[in-house]
């Protein structure tokens, strides 16, 4: 198993990592030929969170060899690869490489940071950080699959700045544990919760629902009315820790309804709307529907 390469855009994996760092403290850091992901999958609420980049978007002599498909499947605190990221901003050139540490250290298996800066004396300065990882076994990978959804009844994009609507959320929280999100054809977006005091919501309009590339468009017969609202109920904590990713600024953040299923979010990092993974990072967060 091998891996190495020279890290030419660290803006990018710093945004992703400081933004799953808000729903785990671990995840799975996935090299492949052409792509890198960041997998989350909580056990406890069903939660997900699936990032992707293209691997020639944020490498550059980029080596991935594995057993298994050419890809290499690594638990990693996300503590450390965050920190490790943020430290590549400022400097002149940054590259990793798996290794494992000295056997008198344990030999564990680790990826090394080297990061090419200067001193305040405009010295050259070169720094190491070791981030210790644990490589998934080939069972543990199969078992990691993206959700399959189907069609959801609607998209829209939701409102910016995301602060708007976290706001609202960090409110809402306050007042129930559970948060029901509706959306129409018309472009209009609801907030909404079952208070103690009665039904409280917010309502956003003059949005817009895109057709996402890859997707089924709906029959004339089959249409609903724009005034039509499908909704999904979810709990309000996740939604709030998806919200999170507003300190990414992202480009564009769609909403996926599913009723009873779920609630999708596709947060787009510089604003292609295409289904194409290849074509922008993404992250992708899946949140289960919860019953009334």
């Amino acid at each position: 198993m091998r891996a190495r390469a020279k890290i030419v855009n660290p803006r990018t994996l710093s945004k992703i990592a400081s933004s799953v760092e808000k729903i785990s403290k671990t995840c799975v850091f996935k090299l492949s030929p052409t792509q890198v992901q960041f997998i989350v999958k909580d056990p406890t609420d069903g939660t997900q969170v699936w990032c992707q980049a293209p691997a020639n978007g944020v490498f550059e002599d980029y080596v991935v060899e594995a057993q298994f498909r050419n890809e290499v499947y690594l638990e990693v605190q996300l503590a450390y690869l965050s920190r490790a990221f943020k430290s590549m901003l400022t400097a002149h050139s940054a590259s990793f490489r798996l290794t494992r540490a000295p056997p008198s250290e344990g030999g564990a298996p680790m990826l090394a940071v080297q990061i090419e800066s200067e001193s305040k004396a405009g010295r050259p300065m070169s720094i190491v950080q070791n981030v210790p990882v644990t490589p998934l076994k080939r069972q543990q990978a199969l078992e990691l699959r993206e959700p399959r959804i189907p069609n959801p009844d609607i998209y829209i994009i939701l409102p910016r700045p995301l602060t708007v609507l976290k706001t609202v959320a960090e409110r809402f929280r306050a007042m129930s544990t559970d948060v029901t999100l509706l959306a129409n054809h018309a472009g209009s977006f609801v907030v909404q919760i079952d208070a103690s005091a009665g039904m409280v919501e917010t309502v956003f309009t003059g949005l817009m629902n895109p057709v996402l590339d890859g997707t089924e468009p709906q029959q004339p017969a089959s249409q609903p009315a724009p005034e039509q609202f499908f909704d999904v109920t979810i709990n309000s904590k996740d939604f709030l820790k998806f919200l999170s990713c507003h300190s990414a600024n992202p480009a564009h953040v769609i909403c996926c309804i599913h009723k009873d299923v779920c609630a999708v979010f596709y947060v787009y990092m510089y604003g292609s709307l295409s289904g194409d993974g290849n074509a922008d990072t993404v992250l992708t967060y899946y949140i289960p529907a919860k019953s009334k």
